[in-house]
């Protein structure tokens, strides 16, 4: 079976399983509940627990903001696994942070929102795949749309030379001249939809740092030379359980009816969460030795996976800038 079939069959099936249905408006099970779904998911693989969580969040993006019957259609197939999500909204972030400006932009001609421009990196790229994204006007307006990925006008190319994530099946997408309907606008303020949508993913993209932790203290702690390097372990053990911590009490203050809370301690902990990770990881190398150094070893894969985290959105420069903004 092709690697691309395979991860969207496991994706397909956890969905159907119901494991991206909770802390949902709908849903019976809480936050919290999905930051350990995704925490033990990426434990195995990042690169399932990622593509999780974008189909994971865009399910939550639309089941928000059902403002059409389009809407709602596509809600009804990202839940049933028919189709799977993408939340596209890294520009999105820097542009709302103020270090940068988005690069798709929209006019309205005809009663048309015609969109033009780049999304330069998402995540889950299939051809029928939902896409949750921003673009902006001429007016400094900022919207939010979803449409599905073979709209007219839309084409993508997939980045197949990724440090242990090509199974996310990332890249970058082009808009031309692509003709939405207001049908297809989740909401008419992005900085309104981040604030109540941030600290949500904000959790689940902690929980799949720390379930990369987790493995690595595992390996860190079975190794021959755990007791060589037994301090640091400890050290990073008790860190490690500290933002465990956190994020449950973090993610239990988020309700399924979604409200709008201080960014702060999230963005802080998603930055701890990434840190550890890293450091973690690196010290596992050093204990296991050569074999960890090999492609196709579970130690390397965990190399490469916590070194995303510095590039993934929110970037490590980006959690540091914009928390040095908030003192």
């Amino acid at each position: 079976m092709r690697t691309d079939t395979l991860l969207r069959s496991q994706l397909e099936q956890q969905v159907i399983d119901g494991l991206a249905n909770f802390g949902l408006p709908s849903s019976a099970g809480n936050l919290t509940e999905q930051t350990e779904v995704i925490f033990e998911v990426a434990q195995s693989s990042l690169a399932n627990a990622f593509s999780l969580w974008s189909h994971r969040m865009t399910t939550e993006y639309l089941e928000r903001h059902q403002v059409s019957d389009l809407v709602i259609g596509y809600l009804a197939d990202l839940k049933s696994a028919t189709r799977i999500g993408s939340t596209a909204l890294a520009t999105a972030l820097v542009d709302a942070s103020g270090r940068g400006e988005l690069p798709s932009t929209f006019e309205v001609i005809n009663e048309k929102i015609v969109v033009n421009g780049t999304i330069p990196w998402a995540s889950n790229l299939y051809p029928d795949t939902v896409l949750v994204f921003a673009a902006r006007n001429a007016l400094g307006s900022r919207i939010v749309l979803t449409t599905e990925i073979s709209t007219p006008g839309i084409s993508f190319v997939r980045d197949e030379e990724l440090l242990g994530l090509n199974e996310t099946f990332s890249g970058s997408i082009r808009l031309a001249n692509v003709q939405l309907q207001a049908d297809n606008v989740l909401s008419r303020s992005l900085p309104d939809f981040l604030g109540l949508m941030r600290p949500r993913f904000l959790s689940l993209q902690t929980a799949f740092c720390l379930g990369v932790s987790a493995a690595s203290l595992a390996s860190l702690k079975a190794s021959k030379l755990a007791d060589v390097f037994g301090h640091e372990i400890a050290t990073y053990d008790e860190q490690y359980e500290g933002l465990v911590l956190q994020l449950r009490d973090l993610s239990a203050a988020l309700s399924n009816q979604g409200e709008l809370v201080e960014h702060r301690p999230y963005l802080q902990l998603r930055l701890s969460a990434a840190l550890i990770a890293q450091q973690v990881t690196r010290l596992e190398l050093a204990a296991v030795g050569g074999s960890g150094y090999r492609n196709g070893s579970d130690t390397a894969r965990r190399v490469h996976e916590a070194l995303f985290f510095s590039v993934q959105a929110p970037t490590e420069g980006a959690l540091k800038w914009e928390l040095s903004q908030l003192k």
